[in-house]
């Protein structure tokens, strides 16, 4: 979790001014009011008890302000508001066109929350998170047609309450992050915000091109029948584990571990070691999980969700399993950094979303079935992201850091029908071998008096994909290279 539920931030101060203000507060309404009187006609001899009245009526409104409000010390609840801006310049080129636009940037989306926590004693403790995310065109929404995937939505990131003990750990309930949750970010370079492990983040919703077809006609944007568009992100399908209604246990923190446990849905559970410490100049931390996903629905990590195509049906008989984690060093004195993430996932069940298209009810189906291809469930996916670079404090505005990185996914795609604008029908009907790569350099510069961080990052993208028609010959999709590059800043608060 990338912030721990027993520490939710600095508190509010201020009680005892506030009820120094009230009380003010209540000396000048009643002076105010008994002003107010002496101007009145003579005639009333009872306004003695109206002036009573009215400053009774007031302090009982004063009264239920304070009773509602947020305090610190011996009373309920203290609570924080905090959150960060995020938005950056997305410029791609997708082997022929090239455009720029102004998004928010997916690594870490704009949002504002709101955490509470109330102590018992020293070892016992409660609070509530409410965390709320801008749904602003972002890096991981646009694509060559639209700048504006996802405009002027509000999503509920996290609503969740827990109960912590510094001796027995902590139990969350509520829409929260599962035990999985950011498994594959250790960093201890500080640069996901320019380049992380789930790279379908960063330009992963542009449409591939076809290197034989000119125009928008060359562009795998096909999502007709079984056929699903083949975009960058097909190839790194739902890397990090999302939020979720769950329950979550996280133990103490022992020799530098942690364990945590969830589980929820219908049905998904995860458990996950961390581990974070210091050996003199050289910091290690990173973590490993293991997620089972059984949730009775029509895709699970299946044919990707969007409207290309999803199996329409389910049985209730999906299963996905992952193991995923992510290790990082760095040597303090030098700066320099390395992070390393891993995922391979397996797929079984019934349902067409864990499986290859040769299972599909349809002609094409039945074509590839009779040129020798089985019905089964698709091939595990493997892939594996590596960052290295240098971290050090060249300018006393805050460190600055230059990293390179390198992304393979194997089998990303293998088993389906995908979009291919120069194959037969537009589709090629049966992937039988795919894989991407990624290069990418990037910088990020801290500016510590503004919680603010500047960065730009550039990466390539590359894919080999090949795969067999429905009249059974083989065929290679030409796939051309593309390129994004990325400046923006974030600012938190």
């Amino acid at each position: 979790m990338r912030h721990s539920m027993a520490r939710l931030g600095p508190t509010l101060t201020g009680a005892s001014h506030r009820t120094a203000l009230a009380a003010s507060a209540r000396r000048v309404a009643c002076g105010l009011a008994a002003l107010a009187l002496v101007s009145l006609p003579a005639a009333g001899a009872d306004l003695s008890g109206n002036f009573g009245d009215c400053c009774a009526d007031l302090e009982e409104r004063i009264a239920e302000l304070e009773a509602s409000t947020a305090r610190r010390g011996n009373r309920p609840l203290a609570l924080t508001v905090s959150g960060h801006i995020n938005e950056a310049l997305l410029a791609w080129h997708d082997g022929e066109d090239t455009d720029v636009y102004v998004v928010t940037n997916a690594h870490s989306t704009d949002r504002f929350r709101f955490a509470g926590r109330a102590r018992f004693s020293s070892n016992l403790s409660a609070g509530f998170r409410i965390e709320l995310g801008l749904g602003l065109p972002s890096t991981a929404g646009v694509d060559q047609f639209s700048d504006d995937r996802s405009f002027g939505s509000l999503s509920v990131r996290y609503a969740l309450w827990y109960v912590s003990s510094r001796r027995l750990g902590s139990v969350t309930v509520g829409q929260a992050p599962p035990a999985t949750d950011d498994i594959i970010a250790y960093n201890l370079g500080h640069t996901n915000v320019a380049g992380a492990a789930d790279t379908a983040l960063l330009g992963g919703n542009l449409f591939t091109r076809d290197a034989t077809v000119a125009g928008n006609a060359g562009l795998n944007s096909l999502s007709s029948g079984n056929t699903i568009s083949l975009r960058w992100r097909r190839f790194v399908p739902g890397l990090d584990t999302g939020p979720a209604n769950i329950v979550r246990y996280d133990s103490p923190i022992l020799h530098g571990f942690a364990l945590s446990a969830s589980w929820g849905e219908d049905d998904q559970w995860d458990v996950a070691l961390r581990f974070a410490r210091d050996f003199g100049r050289i910091r290690i931390a990173g973590g490993i999980g293991y997620l089972e996903n059984r949730e009775e629905e029509a895709f699970t990590f299946g044919w990707p969700s969007g409207g290309d195509g999803d199996p329409a049906v389910s049985t209730g008989d999906t299963i996905v399993r992952d193991v995923k984690g992510s290790a990082s060093i760095l040597d303090e004195h030098t700066g320099l950094f390395a992070a390393a993430a891993y995922v391979h996932r397996s797929y079984a069940g019934s349902d067409l979303g864990v499986s290859n298209f040769a299972c599909f009810a349809s002609p094409d189906a039945a074509a590839i079935r009779a040129a020798g291809i089985a019905c089964a469930n698709r091939p595990d996916l493997d892939y594996v992201y590596v960052q290295a670079g240098l971290r050090r404090k060249f300018m006393p505005v805050g460190k600055t850091a230059f990293f390179a990185e390198y992304a393979q996914a194997r089998d990303g795609i293998t088993g389906l029908n995908v979009a291919v604008s120069s194959a037969v029908g537009g589709d090629l009907d049966f992937v039988t071998d795919s894989r991407m790569e990624i290069w990418g350099l990037g910088v990020v510069q801290r500016i510590d008096a503004a919680a603010m961080e500047l960065y730009a990052s550039w990466r390539h993208f590359s894919a080999d994909v090949s795969g067999i028609e429905a009249s059974g010959v083989r065929r290679i999709a030409p796939i051309e290279d593309a390129h994004v590059f990325l400046a923006g800043s974030r600012i938190r608060f």
